[in-house]
């Protein structure tokens, strides 16, 4: 059973704080009560789950603003006569924000919640969170006529209006919680009852017999609900990965453990205010050692589960696992209202490759993952068919959305990231020959100096001609391994496209002059693409140091549009990546540019 003194304490400990952030949200202090009160009484009906989390703050909060937001009046404070001209110029300058920078500032200001876990609660991405905050903090102070050190202060006095507020006691709360648990399980055995004996089996049962089950129906929260049978069965499964055969089944709410049952899952759910999860594993028999999964969460709205199917791709984008890379990404057309097939390889021992499908329908977010052990060859068809087949059901309940039509896969580049955007990940960078050890990425830089370049081109990332430039390096902390061993990345926007083709021009034909002007060195070009928006060339270059030590340096030149950029490796002996490696890299590279286009 729940304990209800730990529920107790925290609803003691948070209750004020999340009537006044709530009252700030939307100027309305009814709405905001009923809400806030509403939400409590939902936190102890979902208590097992709830209290599991790092911050049960975060899935109280959510459930009291949307509330909220349902409940109240477009600027209600205009008709109370009892607000001073201070709370109505206060809720003014907060109207004058859209609904994510007025969320953003009160989660900062009045929640202290820092950029990366108010972007998770609203469901951006950190830079659009900074974004939203910062611009909230600049036109919020300017209506106010206030400096930025007083938007905490002016936001904390409105507090003063809620000082005579009666709390609901806790045991009244968790009374309505109760009530709220035993109708829903009432419901859950009149839907097993009716199943087994069939469906006209309850229609002669009067209205008052089957309310006596529960309580009254002013306690039901009406509304979609997930279930089991909403998941894939062991018939569809088996269908989709023939000829493998299902061993076992285990079907959860994600309640218990960690709650994380997949590959860079950072927290136990991607919608941390959402109406229910299910997470249901297929252990498969023979060679090699495979499972499927199918996880799904159900959200309050459309809107909240986009952001969570958001939040889930970036977890991916920017996995903080060790060792694991990003092999492929396609987005799937046809199947809900967006969905997206992911390859990654998990490189610690054992390796294991992870096929993952990610789509959303309606208010349901789904995902399917197909997991086995070894670098096994990459195979989209499967877990396509099984987030086809994932969709297909689940569309059908009332949370539902679009269904499926003719499933087309698209290889695309992979979406932003979270930091260096544009630049290469941690999760595009394959494992080094005899090192188990991680990359590791440094944080970018002006490109004062550039590391990518070779004694051949020299190519320097400095001058006037440049708008913006960044650098970064990936080195192996840990590994015996050379000084001089790792990856570096350099980039520059030019002012033209003109210049930019211009610029890789310069380099090509060093690099051609390279072998005439040093004896010493051996330039191989291994690679040439040309494209009306790309370019990329690729040398391998070998010079000798001694009579006895030559150096190998892989460098890779290339352009998007205006942008060139410089990716240089240089391997220590046998230490080097996988044969194609740096050539796939620089292509990944490439792909990365184009998320400049969408900072």
């Amino acid at each position: 059973m729940p304990a209800p003194v730990d529920f107790d304490s925290f609803y003691q400990a948070t209750r004020g704080r999340l009537l006044l952030q709530t009252y700030a949200l939307t100027g309305d202090l009814p709405a905001a009560r009923s809400a806030v009160r509403e939400a409590y009484v939902s936190a102890w009906h979902h208590w097992r789950k709830v209290s599991r989390m790092p911050d049960p703050e975060t899935w109280v909060r959510p459930h009291a603003w949307g509330s909220a937001q349902r409940r109240h009046q477009a600027r209600i404070w205009h008709r109370e006569k009892q607000l001073d001209d201070a709370t109505i110029a206060t809720f003014e300058a907060l109207g004058k924000l859209t609904t994510n920078q007025r969320k953003a500032l009160l989660l900062a200001e009045l929640g202290g919640l820092s950029i990366a876990a108010l972007a998770r609660e609203i469901g951006l991405t950190d830079a659009a969170a900074t974004t939203a905050l910062e611009t909230a903090q600049t036109t919020f102070a300017e209506q106010l006529d206030l400096p930025p050190e007083q938007i905490t202060a002016r936001l904390t006095a409105l507090d003063e209006r809620l000082a005579d507020t009666q709390f609901a006691r806790s045991t009244v709360i968790r009374r309505s919680g109760a009530r709220r648990r035993r109708t829903h399980t009432a419901v859950a055995v009149a839907a097993a009852v009716a199943l087994m004996l069939g469906a006209g089996a309850l229609v002669h049962q009067s209205d008052s017999e089957i309310r006596s089950l529960g309580h009254s129906s002013d306690d039901t929260e009406p509304g979609p609900r997930l279930h089991p049978n909403d998941l894939l069965d062991k018939t569809a499964v088996t269908a989709d990965l023939k000829p493998r055969t299902i061993a076992a089944t285990t079907t959860s709410d994600n309640t218990s453990g960690s709650g994380r049952y997949a590959l860079c899952q950072r927290d136990p759910f991607a919608d941390p205010a959402g109406l229910g999860t299910l997470v249901r594993t297929f252990t498969l028999e023979g060679k090699p050692t495979a499972n499927a999964l199918q996880a799904a969460e159900l959200s309050a709205s459309p809107e909240a589960s986009k952001a969570a199917y958001d939040r889930l791709r970036g977890w991916y984008m920017s996995c903080s696992e060790p060792r694991v890379q990003l092999l492929s990404t396609h987005e799937l057309d046809g199947v809900g209202e967006e969905a997206m097939v992911l390859a990654m390889r998990a490189w610690q021992a054992p390796a294991t490759t992870h096929l993952i499908a990610v789509s959303r329908t309606g208010s349901l977010l789904t995902s399917t993952t197909l997991t086995s052990t070894g670098p096994v060859k990459v195979k989209l068809g499967p877990v396509v068919s099984l987030i086809s087949d994932a969709v297909t059901k689940l569309c059908t309940n009332k949370a539902g959305g679009t269904c499926v039509t003719d499933p087309v896969l698209r290889k695309v580049v992979p979406p932003p990231a979270e930091k260096a955007r544009g630049m290469l990940q941690e999760i595009d960078l394959p494992p080094v020959t005899g090192v188990d050890l991680p990359w590791v990425g440094t944080k970018p830089t002006k490109a004062t100096t550039n590391v990518a370049a070779t004694r051949c081109d020299n190519t320097s990332f400095k001058g006037k001609q440049f708008a913006s430039t960044r650098t970064r390096s990936f080195v192996v902390p840990g590994a015996d391994l050379a000084t001089s061993f790792g990856i570096t990345e350099t980039f520059g926007r030019l002012s033209s496209v003109k210049n930019a083709r211009k610029m890789v021009e310069q380099v090509r034909a060093k690099m051609a002059k390279c072998e005439k002007d040093d004896l010493t060195t051996d330039v191989t070009r291994t690679v040439q693409r040309t494209t009306k928006k790309t370019e990329l060339t690729i040398w391998r270059v070998d010079t000798e140091v001694s009579d006895k030590r030559t150096v190998t340096y892989l460098m890779a030149i290339m352009r998007r549009d205006d942008v060139v950029a410089q990716v240089g490796f240089i391997p220590d002996g046998s230490r080097n990546l996988p044969k194609g490696g740096f050539d796939a890299l620089s292509v990944r590279a490439l792909e990365r540019l184009d998320n400049l286009a969408t900072s």
